[in-house]
């Protein structure tokens, strides 16, 4: 992998200056990531980035090797209590400002024991690097998408009355893993019938029947970087209300896909696309944003929603997913992952949005 960490952690540095930050505590495994190409999975470690020299990363014994063997650019503590260790290094600071991420509760309480030192979230600071990607990230989400489009080949064909809900999630996850995937971008949606209005339906033993909306709403993890794709679909011969509702929601995909270019306001994008489905008359059945950024993180900036003050730039991977929820009736979403280029956007799931 051509990653260069060392570069990242000197643009991180340089924007610690402005922010006159000494340091930076980075806990989250995105961003342990996206500076060493450590995954701390399950597994507890924290990276400190001082303003000048080199990171250092604090594990126990039961990483120490692994930690060696994958990280890159940085020297390696091995601790009986991480937190601990870094806790008496960031005394050596005294009374400077130190930048964290998103740290849990608990570990910030602690951490804020050290009093020599003032910690400030600064989680902005990071995101103004991973949110725009570069060549060798935008590499590995295309194959995160690839892989994605054979997870949904898979339900497609899989496809008929009968079959339950997590069978069917189980054929698009068996598929990806089987092309790369190390894991689930997250829980794979199969949600079907009346559960087709819940945005986040997930999966049950719920059996699929014929005349029945299917949202399915998947993505893969390919070193790391994830995808997200949905695609709604019929168990046979559609109604007339349903057709309406599909085609609704596709003309507002269409319409904020092609909102979407560098120095737009994301707040404009969705506003796009609302338009649509309102004149079409689902507006209110339109119940969250248009889309989000998506990386190492599956949710992350830019926000394309309607209160977003976000900007979209060069290199921002992003998803397209108007939805119509109707209670009672159903659902239909239509998701692309997208690459915002110089000359427009790429759509990197490229599976056909078929209703039957």
């Amino acid at each position: 992998m051509c990653m260069n960490y060392g570069r990242r952690v000197e643009r991180l540095q340089r924007l610690m200056g402005d922010e006159g930050l000494r340091a930076f505590v980075l806990y989250t495994r995105e961003n342990l990531m996206y500076f060493t190409g450590f995954d701390r999975y399950e597994s507890t470690a924290y990276l400190l980035i001082p303003l000048d020299g080199d990171p250092i990363l604090y594990v126990t014994r039961l990483d120490y090797q692994r930690v060696l063997d994958e990280a890159f650019g940085c020297r390696v503590k091995r601790c009986r209590s991480p937190l601990n260790t870094l806790s008496r290094d960031l005394t050596a600071l005294g009374g400077a400002s130190v930048g964290v991420d998103d740290l849990p509760s608990s570990t910030y309480i602690k951490l804020q024991a050290t009093r020599r030192v003032e910690f400030k979230p600064s989680d902005r600071v990071v995101w103004r690097l991973r949110s725009v990607k570069e060549d060798e990230e935008v590499r590995l989400i295309r194959e995160a998408c690839r892989i994605a489009c054979a997870g949904m080949e898979a339900v497609w064909e899989a496809l008929r009355p009968g079959l339950r809900e997590c069978e069917l999630a189980g054929e698009a996850c068996r598929e990806m893993m089987r092309m790369g995937s190390e894991e689930q971008s997250f829980p794979t949606i199969v949600a079907s019938g009346p559960r087709s209005a819940y945005p986040h339906g997930g999966c049950t033993r719920r059996r699929l029947r014929r005349g029945e909306l299917v949202v399915v709403d998947l993505g893969a993890s390919y070193m790391g970087y994830k995808s997200d794709m949905t695609r709604t679909f019929v168990v046979g011969r559609p109604s007339d209300r349903q057709v309406e509702a599909w085609r609704a929601s596709l003309e507002a995909y269409t319409r904020g896909l092609k909102a979407m270019r560098v120095g737009v306001r994301a707040g404009e994008v969705d506003r796009e696309a609302r338009r649509v489905l309102e004149e079409r008359g689902f507006g209110r059945f339109f119940i969250h944003g248009l889309g989000h950024g998506i990386g190492l993180s599956v949710h992350e900036p830019p926000y394309i929603t309607r209160a977003s003050g976000d900007r979209l730039s060069r290199g921002n991977v992003v998803t397209c997913e108007p939805g119509v929820y109707i209670p009672g009736f159903g659902g239909v979403r239509l998701e692309n992952t997208v690459l915002v280029s110089r000359d427009g956007v790429e759509e990197l799931t490229r599976f056909p949005m078929e209703l039957c």
